[in-house]
């Protein structure tokens, strides 16, 4: 399935316990 998205995780964002983030294919990152 192709990546078209992207997330910027900003400031004061909680990531809540067994949660994963995988890295993104677009340029920008945060």
């Amino acid at each position: 399935m192709p990546q078209l998205g992207r997330v910027i995780v900003g400031d004061n964002v909680e990531i809540g316990a067994n949660t994963t983030i995988d890295r993104g294919v677009a340029l920008t990152q945060k």
